[in-house]
């Protein structure tokens, strides 16, 4: 049985939610109301009403061999009741699967319950707009003379340019950033509580410094909210969704317009003009697998059909006929 003297349920979900990201968070709290949803659903699991606190005290009481059975149970009503495709299913079940691991490190039960699940598919639904459509998207920022331009022109920039990821974007402190060296230090992925230095751009430091100025910013995080309700908050990932959306939008362009996207681009520009110099890739977008790296490369994927043509052409023009000559043996060939 699970042992809550010194931790409770309510405990157990804010170490399991506050350990990420903002953004993870959320997904988090929403993979927990899945899991309630779940457990309604099931006669013999409870009898409605079930909120998230009694979810997280059920699932970890349960026993390892129970957890792991409705852990299963949860993947496949996640993808035949709800339609979720394998991909979201893994993140959902693995939320399941950290809230126990937290429980066994805060010491509440003795054991970790694991499933197999399905297997990954490789993701190429990120893929972002190429650099000349990037260009006419930071030129078109740039041309209103507004502090928010200035400051959706710096976020582009260090997502496009710098390959920062949403998130660690959005943990810019202003102590942080050393314009006169074009460089800011903030959190990546997977490291929360340690700052990585990140290279700028003279572009986005320029555009920086005029919406740190604007601003009149001395402290705390650099990208702040200029809605009329959320004035000065710190911007969330909606915020610079919505932001990226709308420029895009202004500017009359077409392509898939997210943070992510623009990050990807960043990187598979990189690739593209170094010639597929994965190592500088992989460091440039902080990943730690080669194999996360080559699928940011799916421009240069995408040309090998031309590869292939250009291979073919050779072969067609060139004299493919080799004859032996007539005083050779036919012994000489061993």
């Amino acid at each position: 049985m699970a042992d809550w003297t010194h931790i409770t349920p309510k405990m157990l979900l804010a170490n399991h939610y506050e350990r990420f990201s903002a953004h993870t968070a959320r997904s988090y709290v929403c993979t927990m109301r899945h899991f309630c949803e779940y457990i309604e659903q099931n006669e013999d699991l409870a009898d409605g009403g079930m909120d998230d606190l009694a979810a997280a005290r059920w699932l970890i009481d349960c026993g390892p061999h129970c957890a792991k059975y409705h852990l299963g149970r949860f993947a496949k009503w996640l993808h035949i009741t709800q339609h979720y495709a394998a991909n979201t299913v893994r993140s959902r079940v693995a939320s399941m699967q950290g809230l126990i691991t937290a429980a066994f490190d805060l010491g509440v039960i003795e054991w970790v319950a694991r499933v197999k699940l399905p297997a990954p598919e490789p993701a190429r639904d990120t893929r972002g707009p190429d650099a000349g459509t990037v260009r006419a998207l930071l030129t078109h920022i740039e041309s209103v003379d507004r502090p928010r331009a200035w400051r959706d022109a710096a976020l582009v920039g260090l997502l496009f340019e710098s390959a920062m990821r949403c998130d660690s974007v959005l943990s810019v402190d202003v102590k942080n950033v050393d314009l006169n060296r074009r460089r800011l230090q903030a959190r990546r992925k997977g490291h929360w509580g340690q700052l990585f230095s990140f290279s700028l751009s003279r572009r986005t430091t320029r555009n920086l410094r005029r919406w740190i100025e604007a601003a009149g910013l001395e402290s705390g995080p650099v990208f702040t909210s200029m809605g009329t309700r959320h004035r000065g908050r710190p911007m969330i990932y909606e915020d610079v969704y919505s932001s990226v959306k709308y420029w895009a939008k202004q500017a009359k362009l077409d392509g898939r317009f997210t943070p992510h996207g623009l990050r990807h681009s960043g990187t598979t520009e990189l690739l593209s003009c170094t010639g597929g110099d994965v190592t500088l890739a992989m460091n440039y977008a902080g990943h730690r697998d080669p194999k996360t790296t080559m699928l940011y490369d799916d421009r240069r994927a995408a040309g090998m059909s031309e590869a292939v043509e250009i291979v073919s052409r050779g072969l067609q023009t060139a004299n493919a006929k080799r004859t032996l000559p007539k005083n050779r043996r036919a012994s000489d060939k061993y």
